[in-house]
């Protein structure tokens, strides 16, 4: 790779970042004071931003309430109390879906998915020990 890719890499993750914060926001109900004609031009240029991204190949990835930890791809944000052994080191919910990037070498994750993660260890709230 050339000199600049680590300063590419980290351009695109940090914009990865706020592409998923926007988008997070876009979902949300617009704001009463938020001018729609404002608003419209906020979710245009959104939607251009989405499609740069696909034309780069990098892509968003949420992984499925049950799926096995794999800290390579998972970043737990939080435990939850969890009594089934099954269910334990797997994810429990995602809070921010992680993004990766296809290259000629292969997938490399720009950011992890910040996932809740189920623990059989801990006491569920409100039970005795």
């Amino acid at each position: 790779g050339s000199r600049f890719e680590p300063c590419i890499l980290q351009a695109i993750r940090e914009f990865t970042m706020a592409f998923d914060n926007v988008r997070r926001y876009r979902n949300a109900a617009a704001p009463e004071p938020f001018r729609s004609d404002v608003y419209a031009r906020f979710r245009q240029q959104l939607d251009c931003a989405a499609q740069r991204l696909t034309l780069l190949q990098i892509s968003s990835f949420e992984p499925a309430m049950g799926t096995p930890l794999d800290l390579k791809r998972h970043r737990v944000v939080k435990l939850v109390a969890c009594d089934v052994p099954e269910h334990s080191e797997c994810v429990a919910d995602v809070r921010v879906p992680g993004f990766e990037w296809i290259d000629h070498q292969g997938t490399q994750r720009l950011q992890p998915a910040d996932v809740l993660a189920y623990d059989t260890d801990l006491v569920p709230v409100g039970e005795d020990q």
